[in-house]
């Protein structure tokens, strides 16, 4: 094993070198070229053409090779990081709704950390990732993610055995939530902006069901019970008719509304398939593309300026717009209407199948009472009008 202090074996600080391997194709991207143990030569990409942007990357790669010289398991010198998210990916294959997104992750991690050896890894090659990911203009909640599934794969491993243990990953800042909801009007403008009916369809069952864009795309009609007026989200029952968890996310068993039933009834009557949200004789995959156009429509996104105030420009050269709501905001909105109206706490945590504390923390905000008695017990003008009528009467 080297010395802790001194450069890995076999890897040559000054033979780190910056390259442009693929400049003769147009792509002007950097990447830092070494060479590990005499093996063939391995490149990592700094996901950036500007030079110092390439060098400072180069710099901190250098020092975490130095920095994770003590640690060469004997698994650890063999084993890519690219293998272990591989493996990691496979695993999760047919287990969860979510592994095409973390197949994107993957995909991000793999180019930064793939050639990479367990001993490779420290502080300043995660924090490397995260400094070329920030010039990429990627935000802490979407590196987050992409290091949670790092992780989440190096902890099978070590679960495996297949590995002894990796330097610990410090997560970027968790971004404050912006938990954004419409005003009544605001969705009645949404609404009435969307072009499509699987998209009109789409909104009253999000905004009457306060269910989650995964449940509701994934309804059946034969979980919509006309009869009984209700819409059953959660996926499937045992024996014991007990739900069956395909996902973390809790769902429910939503009433229908007068408004949403009539929706579904017309809606049924035109179905071709068994989805409650279809297009085109198919079910739909995501309502990311519909909805941001009925967003525009409605005149609900903004361009985003720098701190001087100037517009952002994108990478096509054109002023960078955003989107005032996302298709989980219709969640939020229901949530933020029922505690709005006085619903108790209790009762929307079952309608959203989240827990009390989670409604309180998110949510208890909007309700009427919140706080009403904190807000009483320093009302300065209270106290002196209960003060008067008894001055007037010694007097």
């Amino acid at each position: 094993m080297s010395d802790a202090a001194g450069p890995r074996r076999g890897i040559d600080p000054d033979r780190i070198k910056l390259v442009q391997p693929f400049r003769d194709r147009g792509n002007l991207t950097w990447y830092v070229s070494y060479t590990v143990e005499s093996r063939r030569s391995q490149r990592v990409s700094t996901r950036t053409t500007d030079r110092r942007s390439a060098e400072d990357f180069r710099a901190q790669l250098v020092a975490g090779l130095v920095a994770g010289a003590a640690g060469d398991a004997a698994h650890g010198v063999e084993l890519t990081v690219g293998r272990l998210l591989d493996d990691y990916i496979k695993s999760r294959e047919g287990k969860i709704k979510a592994h095409e997104r973390l197949g994107f992750a993957v995909a991000r991690l793999r180019p930064h950390f793939g050639p990479l050896t367990i001993p490779m890894l420290s502080e300043g090659i995660y924090d490397a990732y995260v400094a070329s990911r920030r010039r990429a203009g990627i935000k802490n909640g979407t590196i987050r993610k992409e290091l949670v599934v790092l992780r989440t794969a190096l902890n099978r491993a070590v679960n495996l055995r297949i590995i002894e243990a990796y330097p610990p990953i410090e997560m970027p800042r968790t971004p404050a939530s912006k938990n954004r909801w419409m005003t009544h009007d605001e969705f009645d403008a949404l609404l009435d902006a969307a072009a499509s009916q699987h998209m009109r369809v789409y909104l009253h069952l999000a905004i009457a069901t306060a269910a989650r864009k995964g449940a509701i795309l994934e309804l059946t009609w034969d979980r919509v019970d006309f009869e009984r007026g209700l819409i059953d989200l959660r996926v499937s029952e045992d024996d014991d008719g007990r739900q069956v968890e395909e996902t973390k996310k809790r769902r429910a068993r939503i009433p229908m509304t007068p408004t949403l039933r009539q929706v579904l009834m017309d809606a049924r009557e035109a179905a071709t398939t068994d989805y409650v949200v279809e297009y085109r004789g198919g079910p739909v995959v995501d309502v990311k593309k519909g909805f941001r156009e009925a967003c525009v429509r409605a005149g609900f996104t903004y361009t985003v300026l720098d701190k001087d105030g100037n517009p952002v420009v994108s990478k096509y050269g054109n002023p960078l717009v955003r989107h005032k709501f996302s298709p989980h905001d219709l969640r939020h909105t229901a949530a933020s209407w029922m505690i709005q109206s006085g619903v108790a706490e209790e009762e929307v945590a079952r309608y959203l199948g989240d827990t009390v504390q989670m409604v309180r923390r998110v949510y208890g905000h909007h309700s009427p009472e919140f706080l009403a008695r904190a807000a009483a017990a320093v009302d300065v003008g209270a106290r002196r009008r209960a003060k008067k009528p008894k001055e007037v009467e010694e007097a």
